[in-house]
């Protein structure tokens, strides 16, 4: 899979789309099922992420080429994790443990 993904990823892509879906593919067909999702009152979408009980233990964030964009991969992710997890916290009343997120970015 590692090798699957590799090759893949350092190749040519017409946008950012068709790179996620490569990458969304190529761990499917190994038995790991991610999704693009809206971050529910943001205007945020992760590229990819699973979710545990409304929590994120994985968010990718993937960008087209190197330089392509401003954003750095890494730093959106944790924007991402940090609007679902506060969001979270507000509407708890009680005190919960918020799991860490495997951050992964591809460039």
């Amino acid at each position: 899979m590692a090798l699957e993904l590799s090759s893949a990823m350092s190749g040519f892509f017409k946008g950012e789309k068709a790179r996620q879906t490569e990458f969304i593919r190529i761990l499917g067909k190994h038995g790991i099922h991610i999704t693009p999702a809206e971050i529910v009152g943001t205007l945020y979408c992760t590229d990819a992420d699973m979710r545990c009980n409304g929590f994120p233990y994985l968010i990718g964030e993937l960008k087209d080429e190197m330089g392509s964009k401003g954003a750095e991969p890494i730093f959106q992710s944790a924007v991402y994790y940090t609007s679902l997890t506060s969001k979270a916290a507000k509407a708890s009343q009680s005190s919960f443990s918020i799991p860490l997120p495997f951050f992964v970015s591809h460039r």
